[in-house]
């Protein structure tokens, strides 16, 4: 294993990196543990599938070690050296070791020490055995003496390296413990997938949530997505990551493809087995095969990795259940279907998600610039072709490296001709989830691809049942496939899937679209028509036209279109109509169809749904004809239809939608009796006087007949309608309700707002049971409601605004379930009753009702659902203080109380209080005590008063301070708008004009923005619009908006919004924000911006800081003795805004940001902005703990702070200790020496960084003092820097103020005695001291120390 010399070497240049052969060279002495603990390492390693390099071969004396042994070591990642009692009685392991610490010290070699049989100090100090071996040395080697010399160099610099020492310890745990060790730092070191991928560390990190759930458990763990959507890769580099933790890994690619291959579930069962078991493994047949895998692998941790997974039968093979493996395993699967993943209940789900913008560009241009941002040139042409790949990294790759290297107008050659035919390689991928569906299945998709992307998935499944698939099958199967979505109602699919459905279609026959299945552009349609051809192979034209375009179509092609069963046209002007359609047509959709009536030959048995909005039609058709399969009638709008069907031959209909018929004035007497009709719409027919005398329509839920203003009768209620849940009658001519309305016991909402006509409500009111919602506002002749209105009890909403009701019945204030009360412009309210039996009122409007001081109960608090109160244009001088026990209250309306003068505290929930022409008002309540969650706004156009009584521009200002000191976390944000015409001074940004750009720091954690605008006499409305760095725009959250108030004079808008509440938001898109543009806009065109400014805030305080703290507290006990010392009389939450202590993870602080054990780049990201707050303060309170040592960071702090001590005053840190004596921080004795030995040992391969820590403490002791300060030494010395600052500030202020008036109060001799400066000085300081004196002592008293706050 040795020689007697290291001569002859190889050497790697250390200017480029070692190309690694083995991931660990073992050096050993052969006769100490070559049979037991080597030989178990070895065989450890090796099952974990590391390389490992052990040279069992025993030299003979005098031999050399060959030159491929020290190849060997060079070409190593680690060196194990395992130190057994005689080790150093071999030279030629002394000289493996001498070869070992070269690589170390030139190479970067990493070098791990075992202490088998003998103690590290023996080594170290060649004491013991090692002593002994040395003098044998020695003599063997007294004409090499140097040579000796050098071997006890190298053994004292290894022995102190970090190690393990596993004397008296179990043999077989000591080894686990060094190979998960070494396991761990070559997933770190080793070059996997993930080297420049982008993008790829969100998704590790959420798969990596899955992977720590459940910790004893075996899991399953599916990666679903759509094709090239990136589930292989991100498979990859997690199993590169994390397969260390288990006792044995192995990834099986390609799934679907060798199981379609012979005998490739075998072969499959045969390498799992072989890579976990780190054996050759033979398995006879696939069924044996699975007996194998469970009995072997049972009891082991394994990862599996399963790609491209897509039939539940392969996962029978190979993992069909968790108990087939050990506690803690981990089977992860690919797949394109989520329905392979669904026999285990307890199987984890990860949807792969699209690269989000960003990411796209910077992937693209790695493949066609190679670089990590497109080329100036070629920008725009970049953004066009990321926004084509729609996030897939398949595509961003494929196109990308296509067109590298080429010139623009090959650039936009290949962007064209991408639109009309994709790209090859991506279509192959696409197409398999396709070409693995049901024929049924591949229908519906091609018809969503085709033309029903985006549409609502009730719409899509009627239509899709109409031409007669199964699509309450084949959705959920496509949904499963990953080749749709749904969100918000809505089906969708990636541009790629719907491309590449289109191009299916399209290859049915590429130069002839009248031979193609499904026709959806305009130019395929008008070929299609023109040709005599092929017409009868279409059988769906979807043509939805973004404008109106005119078109001589010939239409008698239509009568040979056979298989014809959807026909949507939209925007097509024609100059006649159908002659003959397909009797097998199944959906027709024709707006604005030109024709009086359909073909008189169309046969309609086949048709499901039949939508013709704005068409010409004056009758459907001429007769009766046999429909029994037509559900929906859609005719609204039709202008000169005058008469409806007969429905008898349409005995299925389920909808009938004729709103906006005006010339409609016959409805056929068979509607009332349809027993299958559910909707029924007659909004707007206004020609309409009468309707069938009586109704028995059993299945209606909902009738609509709004706007029918001379229908003056609504029909009688004869059979069981028990279903009709929804009646609009609103601005009908009806003049009362037959009492026959008793009927509808199943009623819930009866609106009828705007009957200018009625004259009473039927007494029988009460029968409703089920009734929710009345509305009577607007019915002005109406003038008495029953008494026995309070029997509703289902009454849950009720408005009578604007009716001339002289008398509510008292048992209307006893519904309990009552949520919606308005009264707006109830004049004849003297005195409101009591409000306490409206337990679960949530809204009350009592807008106008000549409320005076004193109207409103007291007992409005007991309001405690409330959560809106509309008071506007009443007459009262002040509201009760029970409004503050509202507190659920969000919404609090008072525009136009023009007698208002003060409010109470509003309750702390309140989000916006609208305030608007309160002419009268002067004080408002304090904004600290909200406590809302959302963003809060007080919107005060036209107070005024309150202008004029709060300090006229500064009162936006102190609104603003308020609402921020109001919390010790960042709030969300904060609106006011209020007279004025001035940008504050502190808005450091400010622009002239609409708009304003900022670059935003990393440490800003919000800004406030500040708008002067003129409204001109108009009601304003103003918008603020985001640019975030540099591209997308959104809206924002803050907006003001008065439609009922005219504002004369200039106002200002100002608001706050914190950067935290911007990323929770569904639109915002980015993680941080290095540039924000801000753009103020108005629909009215009197509404004028005249200026902008925008503040970024870095603490929760805005006004000028003259000196900061930094505090670094290392326990939370410390940080609780000092926040007491050191607050006064301020509250908790005062104090905790105020200074911002690093509190030590461990302690698990009040203000945990980032707990302990987290990745390395969200510490650094952390740390940024850390230092970045050191160098802003004005000082630094080091408080020392017993346990300050034991983390790292702390003492990156200090390392930090130090470094300005020699650029600034050494008195701006201030140490303190706080449960530990200064000697002991000082020598690094008891806590101090056990930490930092812990922490030596655990950083062994960076010794300067902790001896660096160590010195740093003496130099914090010496630059700053003697020794520590107390307690009450601290606060004198705080105080005394306060006081000074303030006496400077105040001196500047009077000083400004004498420069301006000319400095005429002072005598002409004195400015020839003295410099003006001193004099200047003097007499302010004097005259300041002496007029404030008092005032200073106070602020003094309730000391706040603005600072910086971060939880580590």
């Amino acid at each position: 294993m040795a020689s007697t010399s290291v001569q002859g070497i190889t050497s790697s240049s250390s200017s480029s990196p070692p190309q690694y052969m083995y991931d660990v060279f073992l050096s050993f002495r052969g006769k100490d543990t070559r049979n037991n603990f080597t030989s178990h390492l070895y065989s450890n390693l090796e099952q974990r599938g590391i390389d490992v390099y052990m040279d069992d071969r025993e030299l003979e004396r005098g031999k050399t070690i060959e030159p491929a042994l020290w190849k060997a070591i060079e070409e190593s990642r680690f060196s194990v050296i395992i130190f057994s009692r005689d080790y150093a009685s071999s030279p030629w392991c002394l000289d493996e070791l001498v070869k070992i610490v070269q690589c170390m010290k030139e190479m970067g070699h990493t070098v791990l020490p075992v202490f088998y049989d003998v103690d590290p100090s023996e080594v170290a100090e060649q004491k013991g055995q090692y002593e002994k071996a040395f003098v044998e040395q020695e003599q063997n080697f007294k004409e090499n003496l140097e040579k000796v010399r050098n071997w006890k160099d190298c053994l004292s610099t290894v022995a102190n390296l970090s190690g393990w020492d596993v004397r008296d310890r179990n043999e077989s745990e000591s080894i686990k413990i060094i190979a998960e060790y070494i396991s761990h730092k070559l997933s770190v070191t080793l070059p996997t997938i993930s080297k420049k991928l982008v993008g790829i560390d969100s998704r590790v990190e959420v798969l990596n949530g899955y992977i720590g759930e459940e910790v004893g458990k075996a899991i399953f763990i599916g990666i679903c997505g759509m094709g090239g959507i990136g589930k292989t890769t991100v498979a990859r580099v997690l199993y590169d990551r994390i397969r260390w933790q288990f006792e044995g890994s192995c990834f099986l690619a390609n799934v679907r493809e060798v199981f379609a291959e012979k005998d490739g579930p075998r072969r499959f069962q045969e390498q799992l087995l072989s890579e976990i078991l780190m054996e050759r493994a033979s398995v006879w047949d696939s069924y044996r095969g699975i007996e194998m895998i469970k009995r072997r692998l049972q009891l082991k941790k394994i990862l599996l990795i399963l790609d491209d997974v897509d039939d539940k039968k392969q996962l029978e093979f190979l993992a069909a259940d968790p108990g087939w493996f050990g506690p803690g395993s981990r089977i992860i699967i690919t797949s394109r279907d989520t329905n392979v993943l669904t026999g285990n209940d307890d199987t984890k789900i990860y949807e792969a998600e699209k690269l989000n913008d960003d990411d796209a560009l910077m992937l693209f241009s790695q493949k066609a610039f190679k670089n990590d941002q497109p080329a100036e040139d070629f920008v725009e042409l970049s953004k066009q072709v990321v926004g084509y790949a729609n996030g897939l990294p398949l595509a961003i790759e494929v196109i990308g490296s296509f067109l590298y290297a080429r010139s623009i107008p090959e650039w936009r050659g290949a962007i064209n001709r991408m639109n009309e035919i994709p790209d090859g390689k991506i279509i192959d991928v696409l197409r398999i989830s396709f070409d693995g569906l049901h024929e049924s299945d591949k229908k519906i998709f091609l018809d969503i691809a085709c033309f029903l992307m985006g549409f609502k998935i009730d719409r899509i499944t009627r239509i899709l049942e109409s031409r007669g698939f199964h699509a309450g099958i084949g959705i959920p199967v496509l949904i499963e496939r990953s080749l749709i979505s749904v969100s918000r109602d809505q089906v969708w699919m990636h541009n790629l899937l719907q491309i590449m459905g289109k191009e299916i279609v399209r290859c049915e026959s590429p130069e002839e679209p009248g031979r193609r299945s499904r026709l959806w552009t305009y130019e395929d349609v008008c070929l299609a028509l023109m040709d005599n051809t092929g017409k009868e192979k279409i059988e769906a034209i979807f043509l939805d036209m973004p404008g109106i375009k005119e078109a001589q179509w010939n239409m008698k092609a239509f009568s040979k279109m056979t298989k014809l069963r959807l026909l949507k046209i939209n925007n097509v002007q024609l100059s006649e109509g159908l002659e003959d359609l397909s009797n097998k047509l199944r959906f027709l959709e024709w707006h604005s169809y030109p024709s009086k009536s359909l073909p008189a030959g169309l046969q309609v048995d086949e048709l499901v749904e039949l939508h013709m909005a704005n068409s010409s039609i004056e009758q459907l058709w001429y007769g009766c004809k046999s429909a029994v399969n037509l559900k929906i009638i859609n005719l609204s709008n039709s202008l000169d239809l005058i008469k409806t069907p007969d429905f008898t031959g349409i005995p299925n209909l389920e909808n009938l939608i004729l709103e906006g018929c005006t010339s409609l004035f016959e409805v056929h007497p068979s509607l009332a009796r349809h027993k299958k009709l559910q909707y029924v719409n007659l909004m707007d027919c206004v020609s309409i006087r009468i309707l069938p005398s009586n109704l028995e329509m059993e299945s209606l839920k909902v009738c609509i007949l709004d706007g029918c203003s001379k229908l003056e009768k609504f029909p009688d209620i004869v059979g069981n309608m028990n279903k009709l849940m929804v009646l609009h009658l609103d601005e009908t001519g009806i003049t009362k309700l037959s009492s026959s309305i008793r009927h509808l016991i199943g009623l819930e909402v009866l609106s009828m707002s705007n009957c200018k006509n009625l004259e009473s409500i039927p007494s029988s009111i009460p029968c409703l049971k089920s009734l929710k919602k009345l509305d009577l506002s607007g019915c002005s002749e109406l003038q008495n409601i029953p008494e026995n209105l309070g029997k509703v009890k289902s009454l849950e909403v009720f408005d009578v605004s604007g009716t001339s009701i002289r008398q509510l019945p008292a048992s209307l204030f006893l519904l309990k379930n009552l949520k919606v009360l308005s009264l707006d412009g109830f004049k004849r309210l003297a005195v409101l009753p009591s409000l306490s039996g409206l337990c679960s009122l949530e809204v009350l409007c009592l807008r106008a009702c000549n409320l005076r001081e004193g109207a409103l109960p007291e007992d409005i608090g007991y309001l405690s659902s409330l959560t809106s109160l509309d008071l506007s244009r009443n007459n009262f001088v002040s509201l009760p203080r029970s409004i503050n026990l509202l507190y659920e209250l969000e919404t609090l309306v008072l525009e136009d109380c023009t007698m208002l003068e003060s409010l109470p505290q509003v309750p702390s929930k309140v989000q916006t209080v609208y305030l608007n022409g309160c002419i009268s008002l002067k004080t408002i309540p304090d904004l600290i005590k909200l406590r809302s969650s959302k963003i809060s706004e007080f919107i005060c156009l036209n107070c005024w008063e309150l202008y004029n009584h709060n300090g006229q521009d500064s009162m936006g200002l102190t609104m603003l301070e308020r609402y921020l000191q109001g919390l010790s976390n960042p709030r969300p944000g904060f609106g006011v708008a209020v007279p004025g015409n001035k940008i504050p001074g502190w808005f450091n940004h400010q622009s002239k004009g609409s708009s304003i750009s900022v670059q935003v720091p990393s440490w800003s954690m919000g800004f406030a923005a500040c708008v002067a605008f003129s409204a001109n006499g108009e009601s304003p409305s103003l918008f603020c619009h985001f640019k975030a760095n540099g591209r997308e725009n959104y809206p924002s959250p803050m907006c003001i908006s008065c439609n009922s108030i005219q504002v004369l004079s200039d106002h200002i808008w100002l608001f706050y919004l914190s950067f935290d509440h911007l990323k929770e938001l569904k639109e915002w898109k980015h993680e941080s924000f290095s540039n924000i543009e801000l753009s103020f806009h108005s629909f009215q065109p009197g509404v004028k911006v005249k200026n902008c400014g925008v503040c970024l805030l870095s603490s929760l305080y805005i006004t000028p800081r003259p000196s900061s703290a930094h505090f670094i507290v290392t326990s939370k006990e410390a940080a609780s003795s000092y926040k007491a010392s050191l607050a006064f009389s301020s509250s908790y939450h005062q104090w905790m805004a105020n200074v911002f202590p690093v509190i030590r993870a461990a302690d698990q602080a009040r203000r945990l940001i980032f707990p302990f054990g987290k990745e390395r780049e969200k510490v650094m990201a952390i740390r940024s902005r850390l230092f970045e707050a050191i160098e802003e303060s004005g000082l630094s309170i080091i408080i020392f703990a017993r346990d300050c040592a034991s983390l790292p960071w702390c003492f990156e702090e200090l390392v930090k702070i130090v470094g300005f001590m020699d650029e600034m005053r050494s008195d701006i840190v201030f140490p303190v200790s706080c449960d530990v004596k200064q000697s002991k921080i000082h020598d690094q004795t008891e806590s101090y020496t056990i930490v930092f030995d812990k922490i030596g040992k655990s950083l062994r391969e960076n010794e300067e960084k902790v001896q660096r820590w160590m010195d740093i403490l003496n130099e914090v002791e010496i630059s700053s003092g003697s020794k520590s300060l107390t307690i009450p030494e601290l606060r004198q010395q705080l105080l005394e820097e306060q006081l000074l600052q303030l006496k400077h500030n105040l001196m500047l202020d009077q000083q400004q103020k004498l420069q301006q008036q000319g400095l005429q109060q002072w005598p002409q001799q004195q400015l020839d005695e003295q410099p003006l400066q001193q004099k200047l000085q003097q007499r302010v300081l004097r005259q300041v001291l002496r007029q404030r004196q008092q005032v200073l002592q106070q602020q003094l008293q309730q000391l706040q120390l603005p600072g910086f706050w971060l939880g580590i």
